[in-house]
């Protein structure tokens, strides 16, 4: 696959990915002791959340907003991998000639290599 945004079907919302990173998002309790040490609790596995900056013409934007507001999973191509997940935030600035610069965080549900 191309690099850019797909929906769950495979079709292509937008090629202009600009970048992908992905952050672990991690559940802990952090406490002090009364002896003054720390005591650090991990809850659970890590999961993982990919922060998105793309590029989309109107088009591309009704359908990420579509699919945001139905709770829909998208796909996220980049030269060597692929993450599918659901859109946790996106946020839109108007470049111009309905052409918009996005935002988007996506709720990583799984990830493969891209081959």
């Amino acid at each position: 696959m191309i690099k850019g945004i797909y929906t769950a079907e495979d079709d292509l919302i937008s090629p202009y990915l600009k970048h992908a990173y992905v952050m672990p998002e991690i559940n802990k309790v952090t406490r002090r002791l009364l002896d003054g040490s720390w005591h650090i609790q991990t809850i659970g596995d890590p999961s993982k959340r990919l922060n998105v900056k793309l590029t989309a013409y109107e088009s591309g934007k009704q359908d990420i907003d579509t699919i945001y507001g139905m709770g829909g999973i998208v796909k996220v191509v980049s030269r060597d991998k692929i993450w599918t997940g659901y859109i946790d935030m996106v946020s839109w600035e108007y470049v111009f000639r309905g052409i918009y610069d996005g935002d988007m965080q996506v709720l990583v549900i799984s990830e493969d290599d891209n081959a």
